[in-house]
């Protein structure tokens, strides 16, 4: 594990309260994120998290899995980069999509503090 690597898990460690073990799936699933995405991280849409999401479920992973995944990359967009997702109003799929995220976010992040 590189040291970029190893930042990212401390990251994710601190900000979801979960053992270094499971960290590393989120470092994975954003790993894997950006080996898919060919865009510039600055313009990431809730559309492009949906269509990882899809990605990941046509390669046979498991819903929580996906959720997971999307979780990592909006953590890492959000929390970790301090950039905003870009919506786009008229993908009201992809709106529910990171609504549900948002609302698993903050259950977890209502005792964390930056």
């Amino acid at each position: 594990m590189d040291a970029n690597n190893k930042t990212l898990t401390i990251f994710f460690q601190q900000t979801k309260a979960i053992p270094e073990h499971r960290a590393k799936h989120y470092v994975g699933w954003l790993n894997r994120f950006l080996e898919f995405y060919a865009g510039s991280i600055d313009e990431v849409s809730e559309g492009d998290l949906k269509a990882f999401g899809d990605y990941l479920e046509a390669k046979g992973h498991e819903q929580s899995q996906v959720k997971q995944a999307q979780e990592a990359v909006l953590l890492y967009i959000e929390k970790f980069l301090r950039k905003d997702i870009v919506f786009n109003n008229s993908d009201m799929k992809g709106s529910s999509l990171l609504l549900t995220l948002a609302q698993l976010i903050l259950r977890d992040f209502k005792s964390f503090s930056f």
